[in-house]
């Protein structure tokens, strides 16, 4: 069974999980502006091995690094 049949027989909606979690990074981090981010460098992201074996915490901070570090969203102080 492929990833994209489990995720169809499980009801599980990986776009959906990584739209939440976008949204609560952006609740955490209000002066990022997520509405640039692309969901897909987020997927791509979260799938990083280090990332992975991160907490739900800990996965946030780590993205808030990577956007920083690569310029990927509008920062307002």
């Amino acid at each position: 069974m492929g990833s994209q049949e489990f995720f169809e027989e499980t009801g599980y909606n990986q776009e959906e999980v990584i739209r939440h979690f976008v949204l609560d990074f952006a609740q955490k981090y209000p002066h990022v502006n997520t509405q640039s981010l692309d969901l897909e460098t987020v997927r791509e992201f979260l799938h990083r091995p280090y990332v992975v074996m991160a907490g739900a915490e800990q996965k946030m901070n780590l993205l808030y690094d990577y956007v920083l570090s690569q310029g990927l969203c509008e920062i307002s102080l």
